[in-house]
């Protein structure tokens, strides 16, 4: 103490105090941003996937590694949506080798209305109508980014299908009014060949699109999808995973960045696409024959084909974005020594299984989880992006040619044998082609209203 009291010692004190105080870990929060900001290793993952019964309603679940529990004890999978709607108990986890890889299938839209996922700690003994308190692991879907991804495929502002899902399956109507097509033109029916290409245009234009009318001047404007059209499903597509990407902050796994981009990106490809496809059906109602028309068709259905690869990639995408992870934690896993309880837990932190009696409900209570014997890894979409090397100077050898030049033969004499007149008609004898007379001066191009084949006519105008 004597020593502390020494005022030479004084600024060394200080000194070492400063260095001291350097050394100490940060605020809470400041060390929490740090900690998500390198986020710890993820130990599980929950995918969602599709089957016939429900869209999202199946899931592949792969923990590595997880603890064995302690003896007389199993893990269980559940699924909570707050406190309004029942727990749903997705089945009991099997390890091997500590690790879980097991799939499931429900009819009913589990991302639709669950999003945290928990894993707890049960007796042997124990009806699987309650959860104890033994959680031990846990993950929640972000609400900014799981209500965007919710309107692609449940829904959304425009109906009840959301974004993806409208467009999917519209488009999936215009690949098949495609081949309507080609069948109609094989047959040389040529009406029936523009009242398909008439719905295809509809199809992917809307009823509030501009190329939206009655093409093949029938009477009446017809359209075999919902109306709503392939093109603003995909625009309202985007903007929705434009949304959920905002959302993705700093500490979001690079991969989700990268998947939210390449939705977005497959999306962009849907929409040039979309307007290559509208703009080669229109070509086949200004065909003079069956056989360039069928030349523009087959054109078009490569186009309506690559759209549908593009949504599904953009869903296959959207749906990593919002899966489950389970991060490695301090104290995460169960110790085998760790004591259960004897009986279930009180009413008061008991939280029931019981599903809700609606007309998607699932069968029973417990979903049963079918262990993957050899696991495999969830394929994953991979953007690759090839670059393109271009020398700056390119060698050019232009070789030098000295002309030979030859005598033509005087031209013959041209002799008028018709005499044409404003209207006329004439078929090229070699590939059927009509061509009509047009006498030199100011004549109308283009139509108007119910005359117009398309809004590409509109208005109609002086040309000389």
């Amino acid at each position: 103490m004597s020593a502390i009291k020494h005022p030479r010692l004084w600024p060394i004190v200080v000194l070492l105090l400063i260095g001291w105080l350097g050394g100490l870990p940060t605020s809470p929060a400041v060390q929490a941003q740090t900690t998500n900001a390198t986020a710890q290793p993820v130990i599980g993952r929950l995918r969602f996937t599709d089957n016939e019964a429900a869209r999202t309603g199946s899931f592949v679940l792969q923990i590595d590694p997880l603890t064995p529990p302690p003896a007389g004890s199993h893990y269980e999978l559940w699924l909570r949506a707050g406190n309004s709607v029942p727990l749903l108990n997705l089945g009991t986890l099997k390890l091997t080798n500590q690790r879980v890889s097991a799939n499931g299938r429900t009819n009913q839209p589990l991302l639709n209305t669950y999003d945290t996922l928990l894993v707890s700690v049960e007796l042997d003994q124990a009806k699987h109508t309650t959860i104890s308190s033994q959680i031990v692991l846990s993950a929640t879907l972000p609400t900014a980014i799981l209500t965007p991804v919710r309107q692609l495929f449940f829904a959304s502002k425009l109906n009840n299908k959301g974004f993806l899902s409208g467009a999917a399956e519209q488009i999936q109507i215009a690949v098949q009014h495609s081949g309507f097509l080609n069948d109609a033109l094989a047959k040389n029916d040529f009406a029936e060949a523009q009242r398909h290409a008439e719905h295809i245009v509809n199809i992917l234009d809307g009823k509030d699109g501009i190329l939206y009318s009655d093409l093949n001047r029938d009477g009446q404007i017809q359209n075999p999808g919902d109306g709503f059209g392939i093109r603003v499903y995909v625009a309202d597509a985007t903007e929705q995973i434009a949304t959920a990407a905002k959302a993705l902050n700093a500490a979001s796994a690079q991969a989700d960045h990268e998947q939210a981009q390449l939705a977005r990106s497959a999306l962009e490809d849907g929409q040039k696409r979309i307007s290559q496809a509208s703009e080669k059906t229109l070509q086949i109602f200004a065909a003079d024959t069956v056989t360039e028309a069928q030349t523009f068709v087959g054109q078009l259905k490569p186009l309506l084909e690559e759209t549908q690869t593009d949504i599904a990639n953009a869903s296959a995408a959207s749906l990593q974005v919002v899966e489950f992870r389970f991060y490695a934690q301090p104290g995460a896993a169960v110790n085998a020594t760790t004591p259960l309880p004897t009986k279930p837990n009180a009413p008061s932190t008991v939280m029931t299984t019981t599903v809700a009696p609606t007309a998607k409900a699932i069968v029973t209570n417990t979903v049963v989880l079918t262990p993957t014997t050899t696991p495999s890894p969830i394929p994953t979409l991979i953007a690759t992006v090839i670059p393109t090397v271009i020398p700056s100077v390119i060698p050019t050898v232009i070789p030098t040619v000295t002309p030979t030049l030859k005598a033509l033969p005087p031209p013959a004499a041209i002799t008028q044998t018709t005499e044409l007149t404003a209207g006329a008609v004439w078929t090229n004898p070699v590939d059927g082609g009509v061509y009509v007379y047009v006498v030199g001066g100011e004549f109308t191009m283009g139509a108007d209203g119910a005359k117009a084949i398309s809004p590409l006519e509109q208005p109609a105008h002086k040309v000389t």
